[in-house]
């Protein structure tokens, strides 16, 4: 009898997972990144207001500390920008997304 009553709560968790999963919204992903390793994002996304402040520059190079917000929080990074024009490496942090 004991388990019966179990195998039955066992159950009846599952089933209620499931459930919210399926009826609970989730939030909608805005970005996706290729099979090449691009990150894209949608074209109708909105102006992106930022804050840019120089902390230091040398002959090749200037260093920015960056604030934008996102989702009602502000998120802080450094963007390190070549002088010279043309194609350059890029990478992409996102600590804790």
């Amino acid at each position: 009898m004991k388990k019966k009553l179990l195998v039955a709560i066992v159950a009846v968790i599952a089933v209620a997972v499931v459930l919210l999963f399926f009826f609970v919204p989730h939030e909608k992903r805005v970005y996706f990144v290729s099979a090449e390793g691009i990150l894209h994002y949608p074209a109708d996304r909105g102006e992106l207001v930022f804050e840019k402040t120089l902390l230091s520059e040398n002959a090749s190079q200037k260093l920015y500390k960056v604030v934008f917000e996102s989702r009602g929080e502000k998120v802080y990074g450094l963007l390190r920008m070549p002088k010279t024009s043309g194609t350059h490496a890029a990478a992409i942090v996102l600590a804790g997304a």
